[in-house]
């Protein structure tokens, strides 16, 4: 089979957690160092979302590289953001992002790119971390909405803040309230600087009912996305 090609735009896997809950599926296809992390998990359903997320995130890689997907190596930046480690002259970049039953992979080719999906948060706990998180501006957009809309509002500032910090590889250890990302029209690609100064191409993804979604990329990207449909993966999936 083609490796499947990148050039020129991004592209977004969504994948469907509950699908693939079969263990035996995945047998042998993670890293020693992942089925440690994996095996830490109290619960068990929390522990196969992990499983089926990371494995599957091997196997849309291999799509790209040629090689089988237990075979992949990752190496971890300061704060945690994966790359491929010791495929030579490759250009591909990725990132994961896994919340409640979803999971989303994005991949680029010489774009350096964060993705975040979220579920939907609970309102009563906007006020305390939209305070700790978020810059004077968010929080004043979030305050002025009615009550009913917050969550929502809440959240899509959260991904695409998330977004940023991964694309940048900082995730959580970045400054969240340095810089403001605004709640602009989900559908345009909006250029947004991260508390660096860094600027990031930001769009927001469609997402099932009750998650919201974000994606950064270091230049502006055409997103073309698929649905991840078998475990078994005989073809590239179904267009999202």
């Amino acid at each position: 089979m083609a490796l499947l090609q990148v050039d020129d735009e991004l592209h977004v896997w969504f994948i469907d957690l509950k699908r693939h809950d079969s263990p035996h599926v995945f047998d042998g296809m993670l890293s020693s160092e992942e089925s440690l992390r994996a095996a830490k998990f109290v619960s068990e359903r929390d522990r196969m979302r992990f499983v089926v997320a990371h494995s599957v995130l091997r196997q849309i890689l291999s799509l790209y590289l040629g090689v089988s997907p237990g075979s992949i190596v990752f190496e971890v930046g300061r704060y945690g953001k994966p790359a491929l480690c010791g495929v030579p002259d490759t250009k591909i970049r990725f990132n994961l992002s896994h919340s409640g039953d979803v999971a989303l992979c994005a991949v680029a080719r010489a774009c350096e790119v964060g993705v975040d999906i979220e579920q939907i948060q609970p309102t009563d706990i906007i006020g305390g971390v939209a305070g700790q998180f978020f810059s004077a501006e968010e929080q004043r957009l979030v305050a002025e909405l009615d009550v009913d809309a917050q969550a929502e509002a809440f959240t899509r500032i959260w991904v695409r803040k998330e977004a940023c910090l991964k694309a940048a590889g900082l995730g959580i250890g970045g400054d969240l309230t340095g810089f403001s990302v605004g709640l602009d029209d989900p559908g345009v690609c909006v250029p947004t600087s991260d508390e660096r100064g860094v600027v990031w191409a930001l769009q927001e993804l469609l997402a099932p009912g009750g998650y919201c979604a974000a994606v950064a990329t270091s230049v502006p990207l055409p997103v073309r996305a698929y649905r991840f449909e078998d475990s078994q993966f005989p073809g590239y999936g179904a267009p999202a």
